[in-house]
């Protein structure tokens, strides 16, 4: 059991009557709008940025893809909050992101800001994977998609609000301004998160070999093969949905010409995209059943992603295809996430941790790959890339993986 779950100072983690805990989810909402507009600060704005630093967007793209390359390193501080605590580490998580972004601020080359994306990146995957392992001890099973579905509105509200006003603070000012905010509000916040009340680790059913040894980091008990399964899956639906994320900016740029604060208006529109696909799991998930709604969405999603070539006659045009795309993936994505956070409820932050890292593995594979293959193939290259990942996606999630464990 983790230091904080034996506390005496610390509120308790039980949640009697299984009331929604309204408060935590609001305090992880609004961190999470912070985090994820620095996350996805890139992606409308990749050309702008590479212009101030004197690179390509090729380079950039792949720097973006070493900041998730560092989510791999995210099971190890899973495996530190499930035995110390989740304060200690999601507060440590958002000091690193705050510094790193500071020093992406201050960068004048690019060796300079891949060390600042290196470390916002280690701090970004310690601290969310260990929220949603934090808040599903204090959430019940049957109000799981609801509570975390809720919590993924942030990452629409970060396109929604935080993106939009980007857009127009780099018009006014520079493109280093929104990181300096951005890194001193994830200071404060690191701060903050110490006075969160303590979570209680879920029991042991029975007693882990050493933590020290390979099998056990990455032993996930007799659910094994379904907690695999999720994450695999996991994997592809990141590939999909990065692929467009990363791309997307540079191809409405490239193709109509947009300026930065143009594309903060494109980027309140998909904020409301990706607001629709969180906002359906957080309603009807639960209802649905976990395992279905990752189905039902990564379905929609392979339709989405085969149909963006046809969206792309006009601006207006192109925008809904994105739309499309990004809803069902935002659906998808999250689904799976809660899908995974029962799969192995006795490990649970190691297991969200691993997951998240699947994920990212894919989105660093997307990095990579999906600015080349735009320059190459044009979006029909991206559409064809998401469709087969989304089709592998659903194949796995139908033939190997339980609802719960």
């Amino acid at each position: 059991m983790s230091k904080e779950s034996r506390s005496t100072t610390a509120q308790p983690a039980k949640n009697p009557g299984n009331q929604f805990p309204s408060r935590l989810i609001f305090i992880a909402v609004v961190t999470r709008v912070f985090i994820d507009t620095s996350v996805q600060i890139f992606f409308p704005y990749l050309g702008f940025i590479a212009q101030g630093v004197n690179t390509s967007e090729r380079l950039l793209s792949r720097l973006i893809g070493l900041r998730s390359f560092t989510g791999l390193l995210s099971p190890i501080f899973g495996n530190i909050a499930d035995r110390r605590g989740y304060r200690l580490v999601m507060s440590g998580g958002l000091l690193a992101s705050g510094v790193g972004y500071l020093i992406v601020a201050g960068s004048s080359s690019w060796p300079i800001m891949a060390v600042g994306l290196f470390l916002a990146g280690i701090g970004t995957f310690a601290f969310g994977p260990n929220l949603s392992a934090y808040l599903s001890g204090q959430l019940p099973f049957h109000l799981r998609s609801r509570g975390l579905g809720m919590v993924e509105y942030a990452w629409a509200l970060a396109g929604i609000l935080g993106l939009s006003l980007i857009g127009w603070l780099i018009e006014l000012t520079n493109w280093r301004v929104p990181f300096v905010i951005l890194g001193l509000i994830l200071l404060i916040a690191s701060g903050l998160y110490q006075l969160l009340p303590a979570a209680e680790s879920r029991p042991q059913k029975r007693k882990e070999p050493d933590s020290s040894s390979t099998t056990s980091f990455f032993d996930l008990g007799h659910n094994a093969r379904s907690t695999w399964s999720v994450m695999a899956a996991g994997f592809c639906i990141g590939i999909a949905g990065f692929s467009l994320l990363i791309s997307h900016g540079v191809w409405l740029q490239n193709t109509f010409g947009l300026s930065a604060a143009n594309l903060g208006v494109v980027a309140f529109f998909l904020g409301m995209s990706d607001l629709l696909g969180s906002g359906l799991v957080s309603l009807i998930g639960d209802r649905l059943g976990k395992r279905r709604s990752v189905l039902i969405g990564s379905t929609f999603g392979l339709i989405g992603y085969l149909m963006l070539p046809l969206f792309e006659t006009t601006l207006i045009m192109a925008v809904i295809g994105i739309f499309i795309a990004r809803s069902s993936f935002e659906f998808s994505i999250v689904g799976n996430m809660i899908l995974l956070s029962e799969q192995a409820p006795d490990r649970r932050g190691k297991a969200l941790t691993l997951g998240a890292s699947f994920s990212l593995l894919g989105s660093v594979l997307a990095s990579f790959l999906a600015v080349e293959l735009l320059n190459i193939f044009g979006i029909l290259g991206i559409s064809l890339f998401g469709t087969s990942t989304f089709a592998v996606a659903i194949f796995l999630t139908r033939t190997f993986v339980r609802e719960s464990a």
